[in-house]
């Protein structure tokens, strides 16, 4: 489908980047509209009508070479080249935040932004899974320290509510971290998860690229605009020096990856365009596209034999993919989730939510509810 075209010939490798394979094959992606293929248009000139008369979002994909919408996108407005910008060096005075999204088996990120005097970016991102608190903090301030030394100027570190939680351990998540940035003079702060769908029409604002009225030209000064300077003073200059001023749209861009690796969102860039609109409340975004699971009951491997998963404690060792590593935390994320039930051919059957990773052979990790029938999936025996 439409996902699978854009991962396969579009965000598989940066434009005119050669990649040879194992078998000595190579690939490029060379990025090309319809009209550029002259032979085409000459032996079929009515190909572009077809197009415009397509559905969306394959008449947009095809027709204009934006394979960032599709039906149910959260961000229809979206555009590569309006919203994503090449790197370039910060003023040291701009202020700057880094945003944590914590995750420990699923992913944790991190966003930098910073704001200059024209607008908002997003300049880096950290990216990773495995990692524990202390850890992550510690990187964190290392990719924010500059080739001089310098630290970065950064003014606000906002972390996941979820994170000051109490689970059990005799610190939370966030006391681990706030226990490093403290050595550098960061302040941790708790993020405000009630309102969601505030915070996605304020996306939305920082994301629009065309202005919401006309721009009228600057009066010249009158006896009106005196008699206000006089009376009012620097508010009613202020005003008027606002008049005529064209908006700097779109508020927001993100950083390209840059070639020495210091900025860019590449995950970011990835993954803004491919949010989805939650089916049972379509002003907000899907909260569980990257939400994975494992269900009550499930044997999990630990250095004593299988036991269940709920019964699994913090500092036990459970078998991952990286061998026998120790739990951090252990909670239930949802009660009434959607699981899926998979029978395979030697009797053995598996549970788990839609999104859960399983390893296909031939496919790699893919969702448990993308599995189709004759998919063969690696599993680990005992020998």
């Amino acid at each position: 489908g439409h996902a699978w075209v854009k991962k396969r010939f579009i965000d598989a490798m940066a434009p005119y980047e050669i990649v040879r394979s194992k078998n000595g094959l190579t690939r490029q992606f060379i990025p090309a509209k319809v009209r550029d293929n002259k032979i085409l248009m000459e032996s079929d000139p009515d190909y572009i009508k077809r197009l415009e008369d397509m559905p969306e979002p394959w008449r947009t994909a095809l027709l204009f070479g934006n394979w960032d919408i599709f039906m149910g996108q959260a961000f229809p407005e979206w555009s590569w080249d309006t919203h994503t910008c090449e790197p370039f060096e910060l003023e040291q005075w701009f202020p700057r935040m880094i945003g944590i999204d914590w995750g420990y088996t699923s992913k944790a990120g991190a966003l930098s932004l910073v704001r200059t005097p024209e607008r908002s970016y997003f300049y880096r991102e950290f990216y990773t899974s495995g990692m524990r608190p202390k850890d992550f903090a510690e990187r964190l301030i290392d990719t924010h320290t500059e080739p001089s030394g310098r630290l970065e100027n950064i003014q606000r570190v906002v972390l996941d509510r979820s994170c000051f939680a109490q689970t059990g351990s005799p610190q939370t998540i966030a006391e681990q971290m706030d226990e490093v940035f403290q050595r550098v003079g960061w302040q941790l702060e708790e993020s405000d998860s009630r309102d969601r769908i505030g915070r996605k029409m304020l996306w939305h604002e920082y994301l629009r690229s065309t202005p919401l009225r006309a721009v009228k030209p600057r009066p010249p000064v009158d006896d009106y605009w005196a008699e206000r300077f006089r009376l009012e003073g620097p508010s009613a200059v202020h005003e008027y020096e606002a008049l005529g001023v064209e908006e700097v749209l779109p508020q927001l861009k993100i950083f390209r990856p840059s070639q020495n690796g210091r900025f860019g969102c590449p995950h970011l860039i990835r993954t803004l365009p491919s949010l989805v609109l939650d089916e049972k409340k379509v002003e907000d975004v899907d909260t569980h596209q990257e939400d994975h699971c494992l269900v009550a009951g499930t044997m999990v491997e630990t250095m004593a034999g299988s036991r269940p998963i709920e019964s699994i404690k913090e500092g036990e060792k459970v078998l991952t993919r990286n061998g026998f590593r120790p739990v951090l935390r252990s909670w239930l994320t949802q009660k009434r989730a959607k699981v899926f039930r998979v029978e395979f051919s030697n009797g053995c059957h598996l549970v788990g939510t839609g999104a859960h990773p399983v390893w296909v052979k031939g496919r790699g990790f893919i969702p448990l509810a993308h599995l189709k029938y004759g998919d063969i999936l690696i599993s680990c025996e005992k020998k």
